[in-house]
C-alpha cells in the first residue's frame, strides 16, 4: 500500500460524523427525560418520610407533655421536643419546619423550633 493510499484511508476515518454526533445527543436526552422525573420522585419521597419522621417526634413529645401535665404545650421544647441540631448549628430538617402555629394557642408565644426557651 502506497503512503498516498494510507493518508485517504486516515482521512475517511478522521472524527465523528455529524450524525453519529446527533444520535448520541439524542440518546443522551432520552435517558435524561427517564431518569430526570425519577429523580425528582426520588426527592419527594425522601421530603415525605422526612415528615413523617419529624411529625411522629413531636406527637411523641406531646403525648408525654399530656400524660405528666394533663394539658397540652404552645411550645415544643417545652414537650421535649428538640429537633436535631446540624454541625453549624442549624437545623438539620432541610426541607420542612416542624412546629405549632401559635397565633392559634392561648398562652405564651414559642421561639424558634430547637430552642426550650419558652415562657
Amino acid at each position: 500500500m502506497s503512503p498516498y493510499e494510507r493518508n485517504q484511508i486516515r482521512k475517511g476515518s478522521a472524527g465523528f460524523s455529524l450524525v453519529e454526533l446527533m444520535i448520541v445527543v439524542a440518546i443522551i436526552g432520552i435517558l435524561a427525560s427517564i431518569a430526570i422525573p425519577n429523580y425528582m420522585k426520588y426527592q419527594a419521597k425522601a421530603r415525605t418520610s422526612e415528615a413523617k419522621i419529624q411529625l411522629a417526634s413531636a406527637y411523641t413529645a406531646q403525648k408525654s407533655f399530656v400524660v405528666e401535665y394533663s394539658s397540652f404545650t404552645g411550645c415544643l421544647g417545652a414537650a421535649g421536643y428538640a429537633p436535631d441540631l446540624g454541625t453549624a448549628g442549624n437545623v438539620a430538617q432541610r426541607f420542612y419546619t416542624t412546629g405549632l402555629n401559635t397565633q392559634s394557642v392561648t398562652g405564651a408565644s414559642c421561639g424558634p423550633v430547637g430552642t426550650t426557651s419558652c415562657a
